[in-house]
């Protein structure tokens, strides 16, 4: 049985380091492939930092990102 996301998710093997994606993810609607991880800036204490998020199929403490679309 194939979830809802399997069908319109980007390949990893298909995804450009540099790159950004848009998707669906808690933390934010897109992030940019650094080549093991979805990175997208947040504001924290004044400050703009980057944080992570990781592909569907990892298994990691990082928040789930699904790549659906080149931006």
């Amino acid at each position: 049985m194939r979830t809802w996301y399997q069908d319109a998710l980007i390949p990893k093997e298909s995804l450009q380091i540099g790159t950004t994606y848009r998707g669906t993810g808690v933390p934010s609607s897109y992030g940019k492939w650094d080549g093991v991880y979805f990175e997208y800036p947040t504001r924290k204490y004044s400050g703009l930092y980057y944080e992570k998020m990781a592909y569907p199929t990892d298994n990691t403490i990082y928040p789930i990102f699904y790549p659906t679309e080149e931006m």
